[in-house]
């Protein structure tokens, strides 16, 4: 008998993928106080909402499950209400290694499960008061890198063989001294694969 081949959106294994998605993100955590320093974690009491940028490559260990990484980054603003004494930005940049779980894979709509874990490097932004010409200046903090893990899903949808619009909405734990901060991001973009 011949080999089965490969429906019509089923990607076989070994195969390449790369997708670019744009993302809008909110960060939350357990942290109530405002933070006399502001490179400390405790970042939910500071910012909110913001937008990202992720890219993303896999590689097919099967028909229905794939390996990749991730690398993304997220910036979140200023909390409304706090004032131009407060830092106006943080900036989580992440690496990623993902394990990709599909569903239904043949059709042209699949979902999809994703876990994964790696690092994130914050950078806290502020304003300060140039001493010589008395203007507001940006400065840059860097706290230092630390774990992050995620979980999520999403939605694969074919526009033709080999390109699909990729939709995905993922939870993500990051540890940052003193405490922990939690975001949630959905995310929108084009998913391409080389077979």
């Amino acid at each position: 008998m011949f080999p089965a081949r490969a429906l019509s959106y089923e990607q076989p294994r070994n195969t390449i993928s790369l997708g670019l998605q744009g993302q809008y993100g909110y960060l939350n955590g357990e942290t109530e106080a405002i933070p006399e320093d502001p490179a400390l974690g405790a970042w939910a009491s500071l910012f909110e909402f913001g937008e990202g940028i992720a890219l993303r490559v896999r590689y097919s260990l099967a028909r229905n499950r794939a390996v990749g990484l991730s690398f993304e980054d997220q910036r979140f603003r200023r909390l409304d209400g706090l004032d131009d004494s407060h830092p106006k930005q943080v900036q989580l940049s992440l690496l990623l290694v993902e394990y990709t779980l599909y569903f239904h894979r043949p059709q042209k709509l699949s979902r999809y499960l994703v876990v994964g874990g790696g690092l994130h490097r914050p950078v806290v932004r502020i304003q300060i008061e140039d001493e010589f010409t008395g203007r507001d200046v940006e400065e840059a903090i860097f706290p230092g890198e630390d774990l992050t893990l995620t979980a999520g899903g999403g939605l694969e949808y074919f526009l033709g063989r080999r390109t699909a619009v990729d939709l995905s909405l993922r939870g993500y734990a990051h540890r940052s001294d003193p405490g922990l901060s939690a975001t949630a991001q959905v995310a929108l973009g084009i998913h391409y694969y080389t077979k």
